[in-house]
């Protein structure tokens, strides 16, 4: 008798498949057909582990978007990009897990979801894509994607629309629309100990690395190696930055950068003071000369114009510019300036958040974003913008990043606060060094204050941002203000970022 009709793998599979549907028995038997016998002992002692230990692993996957793009069809079936309008088809074709309050945000933040369709309208396939840096649970970490990337995610089959390929029309489909809107890369990652989905992705991507983890008990997981691969890194495990208080923070600027409407135009400033004119013209002059603007050539953006104070100025020395705000009435006077460029043109503005900017990837020739990325709710949120603002520049153009609050410089800071501060400014300053916080929220409310300063500004590590940029494939230089710049604070306490794209 040859191994092919030994008796004993048939009558185990019998009595696994005789079990009542939903038992531990048939469950076994299911994953042990679909992943094999090795992957299912696996996952079962991982399981049994997973409370106080986990090692595991996660392949990552990419494609390059310039290669043709399969032919594949599913007969009956078509794909399209759905919308917030679709989002109760989308919650019936998506996992049930999903609740809808998820999918709704997933649309708020702009993501696209790809679903396959059929005659009926009934969706049977969905599929998400993002070019934000996507969360990676299994390690606690964003997975940082470069300029032309983007990630697809969350691909789910409803049960009766399954063995029908309508996974392979999806991706296909979403290969060719984002190569259409100027991506380069669609990337994805599967653990490891999912066969499956390896084999799935495996069929339409490359595998271009793996990372393993280490997790003891809740704590953050340890990378195992190397966490840069191919162009794709993680970052670091902690941001610094808690939930509410960002949520907190972006209320707070809102509502300061929402009461300059109420103020003349000339006292739209930081501290609602009116500034001279040498500070504009100084501001516009040291963006010039740094992205060497071109009068003849250059496509400009000023991500955070306000109403134009700088822009209106930067609006002579290009061919054509684009100011954009996230708080629309300020962009009524920006229109107002009648601002033009070399050729004539007039300047356009538009409303828009920086951390997802409403412009085809690689149309500019030189970008720039003074005095804004601090005032966001994170500093994930600011390297979102720096991600967009390389997305949005073209091949061999600049990107800068102005006025950022320096945390080498810190100390300079506080000097330039107790310079220029009054003897009660004087002592915040102290309590601010020498308290440590549990007490000094105790002092807050006794003396009946808020839990927090109504603005709180970020600071960033620059250096450690510098690496993390050009792991995206772009050079970068961190910048002093010159030491002849109008502002003393900016000379002494910020620093610029700028950033050269690869042609």
């Amino acid at each position: 008798m040859g191994l092919s009709e030994s008796p004993i793998r048939p009558l185990a599979a019998q009595g696994l498949l005789d079990a009542p549907q939903g038992s531990l028995s048939h469950r076994l038997w299911q994953s042990v057909a679909r992943d094999g016998l090795a992957a299912t002992f696996g996952k079962g002692l991982r399981r049994l582990t997973s409370p106080w230990l986990e090692v595991g692993s996660l392949v990552l996957f990419a494609r390059d978007l310039e290669e043709p793009t399969p032919a594949v069809s599913g007969e009956g079936w078509r794909v399209r990009e759905a919308g917030a309008s679709d989002l109760d088809a989308v919650r019936l074709g998506s996992d049930p897990a999903r609740p809808l309050e998820v999918l709704r945000e997933r649309f708020r933040r702009g993501h696209h979801c790809f679903v396959a369709e059929g005659a009926d309208g009934s969706v049977g396939h969905t599929r998400w894509v993002t070019s934000e840096p996507p969360p990676v649970p299994e390690v606690g970490r964003q997975l940082l994607l470069g300029p032309a990337d983007v990630y697809f995610y969350d691909g789910f089959t409803r049960s009766d629309a399954r063995r029908r390929g309508l996974d392979g029309i999806t991706r296909c489909a979403i290969f060719e629309a984002m190569r259409e809107r100027g991506y380069r890369r669609a990337v994805s990652y599967v653990r490891g100990d999912n066969p499956r989905g390896l084999r799935a992705a495996g069929r339409w991507q490359t595998e271009i690395g793996r990372v393993r983890y280490l997790r003891l008990g809740r704590r953050r997981s340890w990378l195992l190696g190397r966490g840069t691969i191919g162009a794709l890194a993680f970052s670091p495990p902690h941001t610094g930055d808690d939930e509410l208080e960002g949520a907190r923070r972006s209320r707070h600027w809102r509502a300061w950068f929402e009461g300059w409407l109420g103020e003349p135009l000339e006292r739209r400033s930081t501290g609602f003071s009116a500034l001279p004119e040498e500070y504009f013209s100084a501001v516009a002059d040291f963006v010039a000369a740094t992205l060497g603007l071109s009068a003849g050539s250059d496509r400009v953006l000023d991500v955070g114009c306000a109403s134009a104070g700088v822009t209106r100025l930067l609006a002579g020395r290009c061919r054509r510019l684009t100011g954009m705000d996230f708080v629309p009435g300020l962009l009524v006077d920006a229109r107002r300036r009648a601002a033009r460029s070399a050729t004539g043109e007039p300047a356009r503005f538009v409303n828009g958040d920086a951390r997802l900017l409403p412009f085809a990837s690689g149309r500019l020739d030189k970008v720039c974003c003074v005095g804004v990325v601090h005032t966001l709710p994170t500093s994930e949120d600011g390297f979102r913008v720096v991600r967009e603002l390389i997305r949005v520049c073209a091949p061999g153009g600049r990107i800068l990043v102005g006025a950022l609050p320096d945390r080498e410089r810190r100390w300079r800071a506080r000097a330039e606060c107790w310079r220029r501060g009054t003897a009660r400014e004087r002592l915040r300053v102290v309590g601010a060094l020498l308290l440590p916080r549990p007490l000094k929220r105790l002092l807050r409310r006794w003396a009946g204050l808020p839990p927090e300063p109504r603005l709180v500004g970020l600071e960033y590590d620059l250096a450690a941002w510098k690496e993390r940029i050009e792991a995206l494939g772009a050079e970068c230089e961190i910048l002093p203000f010159p030491q002849d710049f109008w502002s003393r604070d900016f000379r002494s306490t910020r620093s610029n970022l700028l950033i050269s794209k690869p042609g």
